[in-house]
């Protein structure tokens, strides 16, 4: 009963939400187009991935079992844990991690070449939006 009551106030709120601002594509970043952002990219990878082995993980586990960690636990690390099966599971990764490097930087050389043609586009699809929109009755306009 009380939403019912509700509807009158949103009604009056329908007007300011039908008129649309024209939109303007936003700027393309400059970090964005920094001719050194891939070589960052493959860089940050890898010092990512470094990170993500020295990540703890066996005071979660014993949480998780519900029992308190113990300084075993403490140690455990997600390298730790997967060179306890594969003790070369590190140096892949690495190397897989390295590998990849290459292909991310390609496709943020690719990025960085479409942008301004996206950027382009969002402008051009804004304009139509505008031109579209232009004729249409003003929500606000007393009516007779």
């Amino acid at each position: 009963m009380r939403a019912l009551l509700l509807i009158p106030l949103l009604a009056l709120g329908a007007p300011a939400l039908a008129q649309s601002a024209p939109y303007d594509a936003p700027a393309i970043p400059p970090a964005v187009l920094d001719p050194a952002l891939p070589e960052q990219l493959g860089r940050m990878a890898g010092a990512l991935t470094h990170a993500f082995m020295n990540l703890p993980v066996g005071e979660l586990e014993a949480a998780i079992e519900g029992r308190p960690p113990s300084p075993a636990d403490r140690r455990k690390t997600v390298g730790s844990e997967t060179r306890r099966d594969n003790p070369y599971a590190e140096r892949d990764i690495q190397r897989d991690v390295a590998s990849s490097a290459g292909m991310v930087q390609q496709s943020a050389r690719a990025m960085q070449r479409a942008m301004p043609a996206v950027q382009r586009a969002l402008g051009e699809a804004a304009a139509e939006i505008g031109r579209a929109t232009a004729n249409l009755p003003d929500p606000t306009y007393p009516r007779r």
